[in-house]
């Protein structure tokens, strides 16, 4: 039997998309099929750290891939999910999903066009933190929580392990 491979795509190679496109190279069923990267330099590290194309365009990536993560700054999110979607890519979409509520109508507008799914990346809940935040104590009380704190990069003093 062959199993389909779902053909996979990270617009943005940055701080989250770099993880995107490891993750996308090592997850069962899928295919890291390209990037779409304008820094030179960084697309010639993520492609030979994950043995992909990069691709020269966003119609480029659209014909090689059949979903695409865009994660890019956020106020070009619109102009690169919309035309992905016109193009037929399901899209995971790092938060937040746009700048605007025209601009996340009109690519909803497109998606439901296109029939094709649109997710966000809200990814928050699977964070360790986040689990010893849910579990009950009677003692703890929190008094300020700042999201920065929240960083699964830098474990905040309180937090004695990120596995408790």
């Amino acid at each position: 039997m062959t199993v389909t491979r779902i053909r996979c795509g990270v617009a943005g190679t940055g701080s989250l998309g770099q993880h995107h496109a490891r993750i996308y190279s090592t997850l069962p069923g899928a295919e890291l099929a390209g990037i779409y990267e304008p820094d030179d330099q960084r697309a010639a590290e993520i492609c030979a750290r994950h043995h992909c194309a990069r691709f020269a365009t966003l119609d480029d990536m659209a014909a090689a891939c059949d979903a695409v993560s865009v994660v890019v700054p956020t106020n070009y999110h619109a102009a690169l999910a919309i035309p992905l979607l016109e193009k037929g890519c399901h899209l995971l979409v790092e938060k937040p999903l746009c700048v605007t509520l025209e601009e996340a109508e009109q690519i909803l507008a497109a998606a439901r066009k296109a029939d094709r799914i649109v997710q966000v990346g809200h990814i928050e809940h699977y964070n360790p933190v986040m689990s010893y935040w849910r579990k009950p104590s009677p003692t703890r009380v929190i008094s300020r929580l700042s999201a920065s704190h929240l960083s699964p990069r830098v474990a905040p003093k309180w937090v004695s392990s990120w596995t408790s």
